[in-house]
């Protein structure tokens, strides 16, 4: 049983494939979702409360963001996590954050008891799965898998119900980061040019938002040779009508 109030703790789930402009996103939703007054954008990062964890975590203001929360291990220790953030909660976070990297829109953790997370908002963060997999080729580490499971994760995401932000519009468009927002009832401040640098990622790099080029953005994925594999993988009948069915093709 919870000693905590959780009844004004708003909770957001974040569903994102690794290499799909999560971190980015989730630096930019930090800073609409903190309610304290600062002149400082940029968050904070904690150290991973245990190895298992693994966590790249951030706060800013009353705003915690747990970061891949999907892992086998906190997956099988919901107490823990649970203990965790109760101890936020405590320090006075009003809005808490727990992102599933890899992970398909309903590997939520209220399947595993956690029932205050109920009321909690969905995000699904997407992106064409051939820029995905080419940056995850170009990420190189061991855990940027290529294979049918982050595949079929990516159609899961796409066609689930959930408040989805689409990376390359968001990337590229003021007026879509406004809606997107006002959807979820938050004032865009529009503070992009802080990444986070836990994703590693490139389309930042050398640029600033506003002078991205969409369509060289949204061929990056030419510029690689997949392998037979991969290409098969990509070339799946129900890939290419979900990339129809989107815009991507």
């Amino acid at each position: 049983m919870n000693l905590v109030d959780y009844d004004n703790i708003k909770f957001i789930e974040v569903y994102g494939l690794r290499r799909s402009g999560n971190h980015a996103i989730l630096t930019w939703l930090i800073n609409n979702l903190n309610t304290e007054e600062s002149n400082n954008y940029e968050p904070a990062y904690l150290i991973a409360p245990t190895p298992e964890l693994g966590f790249i975590s951030q706060y800013l203001g009353d705003v915690i963001h747990i970061n891949d929360v999907g892992s086998n291990w906190a997956l099988n220790n919901g107490k823990y996590l649970n203990g965790l953030i109760d101890a936020y909660v405590s320090i006075g976070m009003k809005t808490v954050i727990l992102s599933y990297e890899d992970r398909p829109y309903n590997a939520s953790f209220l399947n595993v008891g956690y029932s205050f997370l109920k009321n909690s908002t969905k995000i699904v963060i997407t992106r064409d799965i051939k820029s995905i997999f080419a940056s995850r080729v170009m990420g190189g580490h061991s855990f940027f898998n290529i294979n049918k499971t982050i595949l079929e994760t990516w159609l899961k995401n796409e066609n689930s119900d959930c408040t989805k932000i689409r990376y390359e519009d968001w990337l590229t468009s003021r007026s879509y980061r406004d809606d997107t927002s006002t959807n979820l009832g938050l004032q865009n401040i529009d503070i992009t040019h802080i990444v986070s640098t836990a994703g590693g990622g490139s389309s930042f790099k050398d640029q600033t938002t506003g002078l991205i080029d969409k369509d060289k953005l949204l061929n990056r994925y030419k510029s690689f040779e997949f392998t037979k594999e991969v290409q098969d993988l990509l070339n799946s009948p129900e890939v290419i009508q979900k990339r129809k069915e989107i815009g991507y093709i």
